[in-house]
């Protein structure tokens, strides 16, 4: 089975805005219902683990009913870290060693069905760990202005996709030694020297962090509405 877990818990102060960004509506549709439109309509995934602020639970609900997303299984309480968050979904589930997860920002709302499809046959293929990552584009360099060469670079984004039997060993493992926050599953992979392979990621999978990214996403939005018009 291959089973997402989407990361909605957060709080997005950055975002300036009275209700936590997952929340917040583009053309009357808030923005994490289209992240999980995109994993519950895909035909690969079996269920959803749906990570959430538990204050909100209540709007939560309200919103998976009144956009009938069916493939949620379950909400399962944030930690208080990324790495909490996801051991916490991880945890919740009575799933095979063999199983397949897919792990997702809520806030990317506009990855393609062929990116979630690439780290699924990516992961399974190879049994090992497949990360969704870009190119560097631009110059970059360190704080004393010295050049990185961008060509051993990579740009980081979900999702991310793991063995279920692993990706909970590793988890497991790094609680009890009391490390907590690392800032994306594909650095337990790489602690304990497994196989990582990489998935061309997408230039529009932005995620959402503050309000000139809201922008993009509605411009996209509005552009893609037109085009598909036409």
């Amino acid at each position: 089975m291959n089973h997402a877990v989407i990361l909605t818990g957060g709080k997005g102060t950055r975002m300036q805005s009275s209700l936590p960004k997952q929340f917040i509506k583009i053309n009357d549709k808030p923005l994490f219902i289209y992240t999980l439109e995109k994993f519950s309509s895909h035909e690969l995934i079996d269920d959803i683990y749906l990570v959430i602020n538990e204050e909100y639970r209540s709007l939560y609900e309200q919103y998976l009913k009144e956009y009938q997303i069916s493939k949620v299984k379950k909400l399962i309480p944030g930690g208080v870290t990324r790495q909490e968050s996801v051991y916490n979904a991880l945890k919740s589930m009575k799933s095979q060693n063999d199983d397949i997860v897919i792990i997702h920002d809520g806030a990317r709302p506009l990855l393609s069905k062929n990116l979630i499809t690439e780290n699924i046959r990516c992961c399974g293929q190879n049994q090992a760990a497949a990360i969704s990552v870009t190119h560097i584009s631009d110059t970059i360099v360190d704080l004393a202005y010295n050049p990185l060469d961008r060509d051993q670079l990579l740009s980081v984004q979900t999702p991310q996709t793991f063995i279920y039997g692993q990706i909970l060993l590793w988890h497991k493992s790094l609680s009890e030694q009391g490390i907590t926050n690392l800032t994306d599953d594909g650095q337990l992979a790489k602690r304990f020297n497994a196989q990582i392979c990489y998935v061309e990621g997408e230039k529009t999978n932005i995620k959402i962090t503050d309000q000139d990214d809201l922008l993009l996403l509605k411009n996209y939005l509005s552009e893609v509405a037109t085009w598909n018009s036409k």
